[in-house]
Protein backbone atom coordinates (compact mmCIF):
# COMPACT_ATOMS: atom_id res chain seq x y z
CA UNK A 1 0.00 0.00 0.00
CA UNK A 2 1.60 3.42 -0.99
CA UNK A 3 0.61 6.91 0.96
CA UNK A 4 -0.27 10.02 -0.62
CA UNK A 5 0.90 12.75 1.78
CA UNK A 6 4.36 13.82 1.76
CA UNK A 7 6.47 13.15 4.85
CA UNK A 8 10.11 14.22 6.12
CA UNK A 9 13.16 11.50 5.96
CA UNK A 10 16.56 13.18 7.15
CA UNK A 11 19.71 11.04 5.82
CA UNK A 12 21.96 12.22 8.57
CA UNK A 13 24.52 13.27 6.03
CA UNK A 14 23.03 16.55 5.42
CA UNK A 15 20.62 18.53 7.33
CA UNK A 16 18.03 19.77 4.49
CA UNK A 17 15.35 16.65 4.53
CA UNK A 18 13.84 14.83 1.68
CA UNK A 19 10.05 14.88 1.31
CA UNK A 20 9.07 11.38 0.52
CA UNK A 21 6.34 9.22 0.26
CA UNK A 22 5.72 5.84 1.73
CA UNK A 23 4.76 2.37 0.55
CA UNK A 24 3.78 -0.33 3.16
CA UNK A 25 4.26 -4.36 2.72
CA UNK A 26 3.83 -6.78 5.12
CA UNK A 27 7.71 -7.06 6.37
CA UNK A 28 9.09 -3.81 5.22
CA UNK A 29 8.69 -0.03 4.72
CA UNK A 30 9.90 1.68 1.23
CA UNK A 31 10.92 5.08 1.40
CA UNK A 32 9.88 6.88 -2.17
CA UNK A 33 11.20 10.06 -3.22
CA UNK A 34 9.01 12.39 -5.00
CA UNK A 35 10.27 11.58 -8.74
CA UNK A 36 9.42 8.00 -7.12
CA UNK A 37 13.14 6.65 -7.06
CA UNK A 38 13.44 4.28 -3.79
CA UNK A 39 15.49 5.90 -1.42
CA UNK A 40 15.87 3.08 0.78
CA UNK A 41 13.92 0.29 2.21
CA UNK A 42 13.73 -0.60 6.12
CA UNK A 43 12.27 -3.94 7.32
CA UNK A 44 9.83 -3.25 9.96
CA UNK A 45 12.02 -5.84 11.92
CA UNK A 46 14.16 -2.81 12.70
CA UNK A 47 11.89 -0.25 12.70
CA UNK A 48 11.03 1.63 16.07
CA UNK A 49 9.89 4.90 17.24
CA UNK A 50 12.18 7.60 18.79
CA UNK A 51 10.16 10.17 20.02
CA UNK A 52 6.23 11.57 18.90
CA UNK A 53 5.69 15.36 18.67
CA UNK A 54 3.75 16.41 20.94
CA UNK A 55 1.89 19.43 18.78
CA UNK A 56 1.54 17.76 15.61
CA UNK A 57 1.41 14.65 16.68
CA UNK A 58 4.52 12.99 14.12
CA UNK A 59 5.85 9.67 14.43
CA UNK A 60 9.60 9.96 14.14
CA UNK A 61 11.16 6.39 12.94
CA UNK A 62 14.75 5.58 13.41
CA UNK A 63 16.14 1.97 11.98
CA UNK A 64 18.20 -0.40 13.99
CA UNK A 65 21.07 1.60 15.14
CA UNK A 66 21.14 3.98 13.24
CA UNK A 67 21.99 7.06 14.97
CA UNK A 68 21.86 9.52 12.63
CA UNK A 69 18.95 8.73 9.86
CA UNK A 70 15.11 9.34 10.71
CA UNK A 71 11.83 9.19 9.17
CA UNK A 72 8.61 11.86 10.37
CA UNK A 73 5.56 10.30 9.59
CA UNK A 74 3.23 13.30 9.89
CA UNK A 75 -0.34 12.79 11.76
CA UNK A 76 -2.78 11.76 9.32
CA UNK A 77 -4.88 8.67 7.60
CA UNK A 78 -1.30 7.61 6.49
CA UNK A 79 0.68 7.22 10.05
CA UNK A 80 -2.43 5.41 10.84
CA UNK A 81 -2.25 2.99 8.44
CA UNK A 82 1.19 2.16 9.20
CA UNK A 83 0.12 1.68 12.99
CA UNK A 84 -2.72 -0.57 12.01
CA UNK A 85 -0.22 -2.37 9.93
CA UNK A 86 2.53 -2.41 12.98
CA UNK A 87 0.62 -2.69 15.63
CA UNK A 88 3.98 -2.51 17.67
CA UNK A 89 5.13 0.61 16.73
CA UNK A 90 1.99 2.24 19.19
CA UNK A 91 3.64 0.69 22.58
CA UNK A 92 6.61 2.09 22.61
CA UNK A 93 5.91 4.35 25.47
CA UNK A 94 5.81 1.42 27.37
CA UNK A 95 8.95 0.57 26.26
CA UNK A 96 10.52 3.47 27.40
CA UNK A 97 9.04 3.31 30.38
CA UNK A 98 10.88 -0.44 30.79
CA UNK A 99 14.06 1.08 29.48
CA UNK A 100 13.49 3.67 33.09
CA UNK A 101 12.74 1.09 34.99
CA UNK A 102 15.62 -0.98 33.85
CA UNK A 103 17.87 2.03 34.47
CA UNK A 104 16.70 2.90 37.54
CA UNK A 105 17.06 -0.73 39.06
CA UNK A 106 20.93 -0.80 37.57
CA UNK A 107 22.04 2.22 39.57
CA UNK A 108 19.62 1.23 42.25
CA UNK A 109 21.74 -1.71 42.83
CA UNK A 110 24.32 0.25 42.41
CA UNK A 111 23.46 2.20 45.08
CA UNK A 112 22.81 -0.71 47.34
CA UNK A 113 25.78 -1.81 46.82
CA UNK A 114 27.62 1.03 48.03
CA UNK A 115 25.33 0.79 51.23
CA UNK A 116 26.65 -2.74 51.63
CA UNK A 117 30.02 -1.41 51.32
CA UNK A 118 30.35 1.19 53.68
CA UNK A 119 28.26 -1.47 56.39
CA UNK A 120 29.77 -5.20 55.62
CA UNK A 121 33.31 -2.90 54.74
CA UNK A 122 35.24 -2.25 51.69
CA UNK A 123 37.10 -5.34 51.42
CA UNK A 124 34.00 -7.81 51.44
CA UNK A 125 31.89 -5.44 49.58
CA UNK A 126 34.22 -5.19 46.59
CA UNK A 127 33.63 -8.82 45.64
CA UNK A 128 29.82 -8.59 45.67
CA UNK A 129 30.78 -5.21 43.74
CA UNK A 130 33.06 -6.87 40.95
CA UNK A 131 30.27 -9.69 40.83
CA UNK A 132 27.98 -7.09 39.45
CA UNK A 133 29.74 -5.33 36.74
CA UNK A 134 28.77 -7.23 33.51
CA UNK A 135 31.20 -9.14 31.71
CA UNK A 136 31.24 -6.32 28.57
CA UNK A 137 31.96 -3.29 31.22
CA UNK A 138 34.89 -5.40 32.28
CA UNK A 139 35.73 -6.46 28.63
CA UNK A 140 36.09 -2.34 28.12
CA UNK A 141 38.51 -1.69 31.05
CA UNK A 142 40.64 -4.89 30.18
CA UNK A 143 41.15 -3.15 26.49
CA UNK A 144 41.87 -0.12 28.04
CA UNK A 145 44.85 -1.56 30.14
CA UNK A 146 45.91 -3.22 27.04
CA UNK A 147 45.95 0.15 24.96
CA UNK A 148 47.91 1.78 27.45
CA UNK A 149 50.50 -1.36 28.68
CA UNK A 150 50.91 -3.63 25.91
CA UNK A 151 49.74 -2.21 22.45
CA UNK A 152 50.53 -4.79 19.66
CA UNK A 153 54.26 -3.28 19.40
CA UNK A 154 55.19 -4.01 22.49
CA UNK A 155 54.26 -7.40 22.09
CA UNK A 156 56.63 -10.76 21.18
CA UNK A 157 55.99 -11.58 17.65
CA UNK A 158 57.02 -15.81 17.10
CA UNK A 159 53.91 -16.91 15.74
CA UNK A 160 54.71 -20.73 16.94
CA UNK A 161 55.94 -19.31 20.25
CA UNK A 162 52.40 -17.55 20.87
CA UNK A 163 50.50 -20.17 19.49
CA UNK A 164 52.06 -22.85 21.98
CA UNK A 165 51.27 -20.59 24.46
CA UNK A 166 47.65 -20.60 23.36
CA UNK A 167 47.52 -24.26 22.58
CA UNK A 168 48.96 -24.31 26.49
CA UNK A 169 46.35 -21.94 27.59
CA UNK A 170 42.73 -23.61 25.78
CA UNK A 171 44.10 -27.38 27.54
CA UNK A 172 44.02 -25.77 30.92
CA UNK A 173 41.25 -23.84 30.42
CA UNK A 174 39.22 -26.03 27.76
CA UNK A 175 35.26 -25.07 28.51
CA UNK A 176 35.56 -21.66 28.10
CA UNK A 177 32.98 -19.45 26.16
CA UNK A 178 33.94 -18.26 22.71
CA UNK A 179 33.37 -15.03 23.24
CA UNK A 180 34.82 -14.44 27.09
CA UNK A 181 37.98 -16.72 25.90
CA UNK A 182 41.12 -15.81 27.93
CA UNK A 183 43.79 -13.35 25.80
CA UNK A 184 47.16 -14.47 26.17
CA UNK A 185 50.09 -11.94 25.54
CA UNK A 186 54.01 -12.24 25.61
CA UNK A 187 56.24 -8.89 26.48
CA UNK A 188 59.70 -8.19 26.64
CA UNK A 189 60.33 -7.81 30.36
CA UNK A 190 63.18 -9.46 32.22
CA UNK A 191 60.88 -10.15 35.29
CA UNK A 192 60.04 -14.07 35.98
CA UNK A 193 56.48 -13.07 35.92
CA UNK A 194 52.77 -12.73 34.30
CA UNK A 195 49.57 -11.03 35.74
CA UNK A 196 46.05 -11.07 34.77
CA UNK A 197 44.04 -8.08 33.97
CA UNK A 198 40.08 -6.79 34.33
CA UNK A 199 38.93 -8.51 30.99
CA UNK A 200 40.29 -12.30 30.87
CA UNK A 201 43.77 -10.97 29.86
CA UNK A 202 46.46 -12.98 31.08
CA UNK A 203 50.39 -11.25 30.46
CA UNK A 204 53.20 -13.51 30.50
CA UNK A 205 56.48 -11.75 30.70
CA UNK A 206 59.68 -12.98 28.41
CA UNK A 207 61.61 -13.09 32.14
CA UNK A 208 59.24 -15.75 33.21
CA UNK A 209 59.70 -18.15 30.28
CA UNK A 210 63.27 -17.44 30.08
CA UNK A 211 63.47 -18.49 34.05
CA UNK A 212 61.57 -21.01 33.89
CA UNK A 213 63.22 -24.99 33.48
CA UNK A 214 60.68 -26.39 31.83
CA UNK A 215 57.63 -25.51 30.02
CA UNK A 216 56.04 -27.47 33.56
CA UNK A 217 56.57 -24.21 35.38
CA UNK A 218 55.20 -22.07 32.70
CA UNK A 219 52.33 -23.70 32.53
CA UNK A 220 51.68 -24.27 36.74
CA UNK A 221 51.91 -19.41 36.37
CA UNK A 222 49.76 -19.50 33.89
CA UNK A 223 47.13 -21.97 35.72
CA UNK A 224 47.87 -19.84 38.72
CA UNK A 225 46.97 -16.75 36.64
CA UNK A 226 43.55 -18.05 34.68
CA UNK A 227 42.94 -19.06 38.89
CA UNK A 228 42.50 -14.86 39.57
CA UNK A 229 40.60 -14.52 36.17
CA UNK A 230 38.20 -16.88 37.15
CA UNK A 231 37.71 -15.98 41.01
CA UNK A 232 37.23 -12.40 38.97
CA UNK A 233 40.35 -10.93 41.24
CA UNK A 234 41.42 -8.52 38.80
CA UNK A 235 38.43 -6.35 38.62
CA UNK A 236 38.12 -7.04 42.81
CA UNK A 237 41.79 -5.53 43.37
CA UNK A 238 40.60 -2.64 41.14
CA UNK A 239 37.46 -2.05 43.03
CA UNK A 240 38.97 -2.33 46.22
CA UNK A 241 42.26 -0.45 45.65
CA UNK A 242 41.32 2.53 43.57
CA UNK A 243 37.49 2.48 44.36
CA UNK A 244 34.11 2.10 42.45
CA UNK A 245 34.19 5.80 41.11
CA UNK A 246 37.75 5.17 39.77
CA UNK A 247 36.43 1.89 37.83
CA UNK A 248 34.15 4.04 36.71
CA UNK A 249 36.17 6.41 35.04
CA UNK A 250 38.18 3.86 33.54
CA UNK A 251 35.22 2.38 31.80
CA UNK A 252 34.89 5.37 30.31
CA UNK A 253 37.70 6.51 29.09
CA UNK A 254 39.98 8.75 31.04
CA UNK A 255 43.23 7.66 30.16
CA UNK A 256 45.11 9.18 33.26
CA UNK A 257 43.72 6.53 35.17
CA UNK A 258 45.96 3.93 33.20
CA UNK A 259 49.14 5.44 35.12
CA UNK A 260 51.09 2.26 35.43
CA UNK A 261 52.07 3.13 39.52
CA UNK A 262 48.47 2.97 40.28
CA UNK A 263 46.95 0.40 38.37
CA UNK A 264 49.99 -1.72 39.05
CA UNK A 265 49.25 -1.23 42.81
CA UNK A 266 45.59 -1.86 42.04
CA UNK A 267 46.34 -5.37 40.19
CA UNK A 268 48.04 -6.67 43.43
CA UNK A 269 46.46 -9.40 45.40
CA UNK A 270 45.68 -9.87 48.57
CA UNK A 271 47.68 -12.91 50.37
CA UNK A 272 44.23 -14.40 50.51
CA UNK A 273 43.41 -13.91 46.69
CA UNK A 274 46.91 -15.55 46.05
CA UNK A 275 46.36 -18.75 48.13
CA UNK A 276 43.17 -19.02 46.07
CA UNK A 277 44.88 -18.94 43.08
CA UNK A 278 47.27 -21.59 44.08
CA UNK A 279 44.31 -24.20 44.62
CA UNK A 280 42.35 -23.13 41.61
CA UNK A 281 45.98 -22.91 39.35
CA UNK A 282 46.94 -26.91 41.03
CA UNK A 283 43.18 -27.80 40.53
CA UNK A 284 43.04 -26.47 37.01
CA UNK A 285 46.16 -28.22 36.31
CA UNK A 286 45.09 -31.94 37.99
CA UNK A 287 41.81 -31.39 35.53
CA UNK A 288 43.91 -31.54 32.46
CA UNK A 289 46.35 -34.07 33.03
CA UNK A 290 49.30 -32.00 33.39
CA UNK A 291 51.97 -31.97 35.81
CA UNK A 292 51.16 -30.19 38.74
CA UNK A 293 54.95 -30.30 40.16
CA UNK A 294 55.61 -27.00 38.02
CA UNK A 295 54.33 -24.76 40.87
CA UNK A 296 56.27 -25.39 43.93
CA UNK A 297 59.18 -25.71 41.38
CA UNK A 298 58.69 -22.17 40.30
CA UNK A 299 58.07 -21.25 43.76
CA UNK A 300 61.43 -22.67 44.64
CA UNK A 301 63.24 -21.21 41.40
CA UNK A 302 62.44 -18.03 42.61
CA UNK A 303 63.07 -17.67 46.41
CA UNK A 304 66.64 -16.71 46.30
CA UNK A 305 65.26 -13.75 44.16
CA UNK A 306 62.62 -12.49 47.05
CA UNK A 307 65.35 -13.20 49.63
CA UNK A 308 67.45 -10.82 47.89
CA UNK A 309 64.66 -8.20 47.50
CA UNK A 310 63.90 -5.34 49.96
CA UNK A 311 60.96 -6.92 51.52
CA UNK A 312 62.35 -10.19 52.26
CA UNK A 313 62.90 -9.72 56.33
CA UNK A 314 59.47 -8.85 56.28
CA UNK A 315 56.94 -11.15 58.51
CA UNK A 316 54.12 -12.66 56.20
CA UNK A 317 51.35 -10.57 57.81
CA UNK A 318 53.00 -7.57 56.41
CA UNK A 319 53.63 -8.61 52.75
CA UNK A 320 50.28 -8.75 49.89
CA UNK A 321 51.97 -12.49 49.32
CA UNK A 322 51.89 -15.58 51.15
CA UNK A 323 55.14 -16.69 52.03
CA UNK A 324 57.20 -18.21 49.49
CA UNK A 325 57.90 -21.45 52.11
CA UNK A 326 54.23 -21.75 52.93
CA UNK A 327 53.36 -21.53 49.13
CA UNK A 328 55.84 -24.01 48.14
CA UNK A 329 54.82 -26.63 51.00
CA UNK A 330 50.78 -25.79 50.41
CA UNK A 331 51.73 -26.26 46.23
CA UNK A 332 53.81 -29.38 46.09
CA UNK A 333 52.87 -32.13 44.02
CA UNK A 334 54.15 -35.38 42.93
CA UNK A 335 55.57 -35.55 39.27
CA UNK A 336 52.95 -37.44 37.75
CA UNK A 337 50.82 -36.66 34.74
CA UNK A 338 51.60 -35.31 30.92
CA UNK A 339 54.20 -33.10 29.82
CA UNK A 340 52.72 -29.47 29.59
CA UNK A 341 53.61 -29.50 25.85
CA UNK A 342 56.24 -31.07 23.24
CA UNK A 343 59.76 -30.34 22.95
CA UNK A 344 59.59 -28.64 19.91
CA UNK A 345 56.58 -26.38 21.04
CA UNK A 346 58.85 -25.57 24.09
CA UNK A 347 61.67 -24.32 21.76
CA UNK A 348 59.01 -22.46 19.98
CA UNK A 349 57.71 -20.37 23.02
CA UNK A 350 61.56 -20.17 24.40
CA UNK A 351 62.05 -18.44 20.79
CA UNK A 352 58.93 -16.22 20.78
CA UNK A 353 60.63 -12.83 21.92
CA UNK A 354 64.00 -13.31 19.72
CA UNK A 355 62.58 -11.00 16.89
CA UNK A 356 62.28 -7.98 19.56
Amino acid sequence: MSTSASHRYFDGKVAKPRMVTLTLRASELEIVADDGATVIVWPFAEVHVADQNAVSGAYVLRFGSDEFARLEVAAGPDLDALLAEQPQLRRWRARERGRLFRGFMIWGAAGALVLAALYFGWTRASVLVAAWIPWSWEDRIGATIEEAWFPEDKRCSGAEGIQALQALGDRLWPDQDPDQKVKLFIVELGEPNAFAVPGRRIVVFSGLIKRAKNPEMVAAVLAHEMGHVELRHPMRGLIHQLGLGAVVTILFGDSSMAGMGQMALALSYSRDMEREADRRGIERLQRAGVRADGMAAFFAEIKDDVAKSMLSDLPEFLSSHPDLDARIAATRQPPTGAPAMSEAAWAALRKACDSK
